[in-house]
């Protein structure tokens, strides 16, 4: 169905201004400067230029030291989403309808990630990656349509897929909402644990299966709900709190 606007201008507005929300909350704070770097300590040199060396160190070990750093290695974070097998059969503005919530809180969440420095992409073959907030709408829209699509032909496991890739450098979000595929769900997790990814399970669900909350469990994925009567704003900071620090 390639006529599903997943993603429309009325909900990146929504998206844009939870994100403009989120940054002037204390919760945004955990973001880090563009030369985040971890600072490293060797012996001095005869050829090391003297401006290098690190005089308040060396007199607290009594030899010359200078100072280096090594820059901190920053994740990809990725996001994929299983569809329930209703969706198949709804409509495109019913399957809009369903979905909008998660895709603001996703959306806005990447534009949070993004502006951290974070690349983010979804699990999908082209594997396209971005740091552009403006380009962050069209990879999500295509993003959701490609996994749509996969789920619903099941022509492919994407995640079996991707995991035969390395998992090095990549964080997962992994979201499900009520009436999602269990069983789909849990193995999509699996796959992408046993191979060694990182990550959470977002579920969009007041009541998420004890199941689910176990395989996250056993495969060290912390767990993210979201209730309709909770702001946005406050699932938003939960999430952030979350896979920002795990993308360091």
């Amino acid at each position: 169905m390639s006529d599903i606007d997943f993603i429309t201008p009325q909900l990146i507005a929504k998206a844009t201004a939870l994100y403009q929300q989120f940054r002037l909350s204390p919760e945004s704070h955990l973001s880090v400067a563009h030369t985040e770097k971890i600072w490293l300590y060797r012996t001095y040199e005869g050829s090391d230029p003297i401006s290098s060396i690190d005089w308040r160190q060396s007199a607290r070990s009594q030899t010359l030291l200078v100072r280096a750093h090594e820059p901190i290695q920053i994740k990809t974070c990725l996001f994929t989403l299983v569809f329930a097998a209703q969706d198949f059969q709804e409509k495109p503005e019913d399957l809009f309808l369903r979905y909008k919530d998660t895709a603001t809180i996703l959306l806005a969440l990447s534009y949070a990630l993004a502006n951290g420095q974070r690349k983010i992409g979804w699990i999908t073959p082209e594997r396209k990656r971005t740091k552009t907030l403006a380009a962050l709408p069209a990879l999500f829209q295509n993003g959701l349509h490609d996994t749509y699509n996969t789920q619903k032909e099941k022509s492919d496991d994407l995640a079996a897929i991707f995991a035969e890739r390395s998992s090095k450098g990549k964080f997962v979000i992994l979201s499900a909402q009520s009436g999602a595929d269990e069983k789909n769900t849990q193995h999509t997790l699996h796959t992408l644990a046993s191979f060694g990814f990182q990550g959470l399970l977002f579920l969009n669900d007041a009541d998420p299966a004890q199941t689910l909350l176990e395989a996250a469990k056993r495969a060290q994925w912390p767990v993210v709900t979201h209730r309709h009567d909770v702001p946005a704003a406050a699932t938003l900071a939960q999430l952030f709190q979350i896979s920002f620090p795990h993308t360091r």
